[in-house]
């Protein structure tokens, strides 16, 4: 039989590819570089809480996420017919900011986020630039879902 695992699987040359990058991380020390700008990141993104719809926002290092729902005292999901993950989507992205959407967290239906995730190299004037615009786009796809408050 045929033994298949994925495409470039075993790859000689994507092989030290992947040994070079690893390299890249470590003599740059970009890990560590996530670890510090992860804390500036989070604690930017801490003020997002105060927006109305913002459940939780969690994450670590680099990684972030932002659940959405219908009351932030009783972190009530929003329905998932108002699509507030592809509204916030859509007003992100028009924004030039790329998020992932997430939906169904809270009970396999119902419960939507987006994840964030920038470079390794992100700056902080970067930061600053994300953390307005996911402010920005959270009240557009507030409004589009007709949950401004």
């Amino acid at each position: 039989g045929l033994l298949h695992a994925q495409t470039f699987s075993h790859h000689p040359v994507l092989c030290a590819a992947g040994l070079a990058t690893l390299r890249y991380l470590r003599e740059h020390r970009l890990v560590e570089r996530c670890g510090r700008m992860g804390q500036v990141l989070h604690r930017r993104l801490e003020t997002l809480r105060e927006l109305p719809l913002v459940g939780d926002v969690r994450g670590r290092g680099l990684l972030a996420g932002i659940e959405f729902v219908a009351d932030p005292a009783s972190r009530e999901p929003l329905p998932r017919a108002a699509g507030m993950a592809e509204a916030f989507t859509a007003a992100a992205l028009e924004t030039g900011l790329v998020v992932w959407p997430n939906v169904g967290h809270a009970d396999s239906i119902n419960g939507d986020l987006v994840m964030l995730a920038p470079p390794f190299i992100v700056t902080e004037e970067q930061i600053e630039e994300i953390v307005t615009a996911l402010t920005g786009a959270l009240r557009t796809a507030a409004e589009r879902i007709g949950a401004a408050r």
